[in-house]
């Protein structure tokens, strides 16, 4: 009897330190398989200032803090790609530096947005935000693509990126 316990602790002890072992090595293998390599391709895009990845979460993330950004779109469409390629089904979340003007902004402009997305009045849409955007003295640029609407706010050298999800998949 007092053998059969001595095997029993050695083989939960042996079964513990092979899980402890295949956890790490699955770590290991999560981290230069997946995440160093996300964070170098992200961080090396010259718009990208800043990145912080939640990977192992039960909700993965992805954040980005942009910089100054020419065209939301394709900087968006080329980040997205890169996420879903090493990273799939991790939530993308796009941000800029922003300031008290483009906060007041967003929220003014964010109800022309929703309204064209709604009713699929996308020219009326951008006229009414560039308009609303140019009385609130901050210069809006909007693009809508199949999947997203993209509204990037510009006050000097500040900048905020907004994205709606069309919910088209």
């Amino acid at each position: 009897m007092r053998l059969q316990v001595r095997r029993v602790a050695v083989l939960a002890i042996a079964l513990a330190l092979t899980l402890g072992v295949l956890f790490g090595l699955q770590h290991w293998i999560f981290l230069t398989q997946t995440k160093m390599p996300l964070q170098a391709q992200l961080e090396r895009m010259s718009q990208v200032k800043r990145v912080t990845l939640n990977l192992s979460s039960s909700t993965p993330s992805v954040n980005v803090v942009l910089g100054s950004v020419a065209d939301l779109e394709t900087t968006y469409q080329s980040i997205e790609a890169k996420v879903q390629k090493l990273a799939p089904g991790a939530a993308l979340h796009i941000a800029g530096g922003t300031d008290k003007a483009l906060t007041n902004a967003s929220q003014v402009l964010s109800f022309p947005v929703e309204q064209g997305m709604v009713t699929g009045q996308f020219v009326e849409m951008r006229q009414d935000v560039v308009h609303d955007a140019s009385n609130l003295h901050v210069t809006a640029r909007i693009y809508v693509d199949s999947q997203n609407v993209y509204l990037a706010l510009y006050d000097h050298d500040k900048a905020a990126y907004f994205i709606y999800s069309r919910g088209a998949k």
